[in-house]
């Protein structure tokens, strides 16, 4: 059995934390202009709200973004332990080899993505902060190489597949 500890990050709480800062951001300028700040000795103004305001989207997005996964990879199957950072809930799932239909592994872009379909039509997705120093690459690996041998296994169960992607 391996155990493996990857940070699940959001990619919507990103997008929108984003755009929530630099909305924000934009307000504040507005107002400046029309308050005629950058006319006098107002310059440092905008710098002292842009860190502020970044630190604060960065904190955000750490604090409510990002729970750790636990991923253990045995004989029977995965068991998947998840825990969030900031409201500690967990919760706990295993599926057998024999329940899962195909996968998907994307390690191309900032956000990296592992999915997984079951027999019964569940879909588990996890996505993937490239930036995160933790197991993932070391999980995918040995999720493939441990699909290719339940694959071999088991020749009259259908086989485990990767899923198609659009490119």
């Amino acid at each position: 059995m391996s155990t493996y500890k990857i940070v699940h990050t959001s990619v919507w709480l990103n997008l929108i934390t984003v755009f929530i800062v630099s909305f924000i951001l934009f307000i504040v300028s507005i107002i400046m202009v029309f308050l005629k700040a950058f006319d006098g000795d107002y310059y440092w103004l905008p710098p002292f709200f842009v860190f502020p305001l970044t630190i604060a989207g960065f904190i955000a997005v750490n604090l409510f973004g990002t729970f750790n996964v636990e991923i253990s990879v045995t004989d029977a199957g995965l068991n998947i332990e998840k825990q969030k950072r900031f409201l500690s809930s967990f919760s706990s799932i295993f599926i057998e080899w024999k329940d899962i239909k195909s996968y998907f592994v994307d390690k191309e872009g900032i956000f990296q993505v592992f999915k997984l379909k079951t027999v019964s039509g569940k879909k588990i997705m996890m996505t993937h902060s490239k930036y995160a120093t933790d197991d993932f690459e070391i999980f995918t690996n040995h999720f493939l190489t441990k699909v290719n041998e339940v694959n071999a296994a088991m020749p009259y169960a259908d086989p485990i597949t990767a899923t198609k992607t659009i490119y």
